[in-house]
């Protein structure tokens, strides 16, 4: 007499298994890529989030530094210079102003004057640009290669940087008066950022400076 498995009953055949295993396999493939799809989607709607609050931050903190900016009429080093330039087919505008708009001013630690730069630099291996800021308490030793070397970086998702300056009536690409005791009464500014996701942003504002209306 043949004796009956221990377990009872029959147990399952190879076809079975590998049809199980196949299955099985599906159901996983399926619940990793609907895994995968929310967390692309949650990282694209936190990159194009970030975007725009990106372009509100530049806006706001240029419009400030720009309010602030004065051609100092007790300081002989006081100017205002605004350069249009282009890199790649897009602008890449700079400015560099005197003025009052020192972020972080320490008790003793001087004046809340400052050299103001907004400039851009090439960001390496991509074809994208970097807005650079930076502010130079130390207004009678200008230099512009030193302000360069010691900015910090705004965004590192610039496509473009426009400023245009309204002088009397008129809008010019650039601002350097043969008087240093001169400013625009307006800037013009458009920028444009993007992501790797393929979002865009752009900004644009219309700038008092030194506090004008």
């Amino acid at each position: 007499m043949v004796k009956k498995a221990a377990f009872g009953g029959q147990g399952f055949t190879l076809i079975e298994i590998l049809v199980a295993m196949a299955i099985a396999s599906i159901v996983i493939t399926m619940v990793l890529a609907s895994f995968t799809g929310v967390m692309s989607a949650g990282e694209y709607i936190r990159s194009r989030a970030e975007l725009y609050h990106t372009t509100r931050f530049i806006i706001r903190s240029l419009s400030e530094d720009l309010a602030s900016a004065s051609t100092l009429p007790n300081n002989p080093e006081g100017f205002f210079k605004g350069k249009n330039q282009s890199r790649d087919g897009k602008q890449t505008d700079e400015i560099f102003f005197t003025g009052f708009g020192r972020r972080f001013v320490l008790p003793g630690a001087g004046s809340d004057q400052a050299l103001i730069s907004w400039f851009v630099v090439k960001a390496p291996g991509r074809d994208k640009f970097i807005l650079m800021r930076s502010e130079n308490p130390n207004i009678f030793d200008v230099s512009l290669k030193k302000e360069k070397a010691s900015a910090i970086d705004v965004t590192d998702q610039l496509v473009s940087f426009n400023l245009r300056y309204l002088t009397g009536s008129k809008w010019n690409d650039n601002f350097n008066p043969q008087s240093k005791k001169s400013e625009p009464k307006t800037v013009r500014v458009e920028f444009t950022l993007a992501d790797e996701y393929g979002n865009t942003s752009t900004g644009q504002a219309l700038m008092p400076v030194g506090g004008q209306s």
